[in-house]
């Protein structure tokens, strides 16, 4: 094993990723982290005329994906996927992404998704399950990630994996996860997440004490102003759902 990468072995959830992608001709899907080939077969498999590119870092593991699959539709990219998924993003008007994510790069990646000129039409990653739940958290138990990620996409856990779905075994459990990007954001993304990053300055705070720190405005007359919203001044970061959040960034 190389690069920290825990290898998925389970046919099932392969094969569950493959049909999820519901793969059509002339569809570009780009894959991250192939490793040996394990979900790049599935997709192959299939006799459809679409295209794909696989990020391998690898170099090692990139050639014996080379000589494994003889295949014009195959095209393997050698080299780091933070520098070349936008690259491909710049490229495309129409992509699907799928991959074995390493867990130490999830948060990354999402926000490089999140900031691509052009957004897959869909994503399907295999990743921490820990991270996938809580992306797929409702108020309540909102988080930061949550509310970033649903701003820009509607996620759904296909399928919860153990560590023995993996060769070698990863410490932790893992989660298909899917995410559908939303067709328009209801504002600029900038705006949104400057808020959010206000909201969940110190989650365990009251929202009106997390809005407060650095405003000039009166409490009361910020307290006024979220009831008006229909905002309970007293609620947590964490019982806000993501209209809560564009309703408050629209008047914040």
């Amino acid at each position: 094993m190389r690069l920290g990468q825990h290898f998925l072995k389970n046919e099932r959830a392969l094969k569950l990723i493959a049909r999820s992608l519901n793969l059509k001709p002339r569809d570009n899907l780009i894959e991250l982290g192939p490793g040996h080939g394990e979900l790049t077969k599935f997709l192959l498999a299939s006799k459809i005329d679409f295209s794909l590119i696989a990020i391998e870092k690898d170099e090692r593991l990139a050639n014996s994906l080379k000589e494994s699959f003889k295949d014009d539709r195959l095209c393997v990219a050698v080299g780091d996927l933070r520098i070349i998924v936008p690259q491909l993003a710049e490229r495309f008007s129409k992509y699907k992404l799928a991959g074995n994510i390493p867990y130490y790069l999830s948060g990354y990646l999402f926000r490089l998704i999140q900031e691509c000129k052009t957004k897959p039409e869909k994503i399907i990653f295999t990743l921490q399950r820990e991270v996938a739940e809580r992306i797929m958290a409702k108020p309540g138990k909102m988080n930061k990630l949550a509310a970033s990620v649903q701003f820009w996409a509607k996620p759904k856990i296909l399928m919860r994996l153990g560590k023995n779905d993996f060769s070698p075994p990863p410490e932790v459990d893992s989660a298909v996860l899917e995410l559908i990007p939303l067709n328009k954001l209801p504002m600029p993304p900038e705006k949104y997440y400057e808020l959010m990053n206000k909201v969940f300055r110190q989650p365990r705070k009251t929202l009106a004490n997390n809005l407060i720190f650095g405003s000039q405005i009166e409490r009361k007359a910020l307290e006024t102003k979220l009831r008006q919203l229909d905002i309970e001044p007293l609620l947590r970061p964490q019982d806000l759902s993501v209209p809560d959040l564009v309703k408050l960034t629209l008047h914040f």
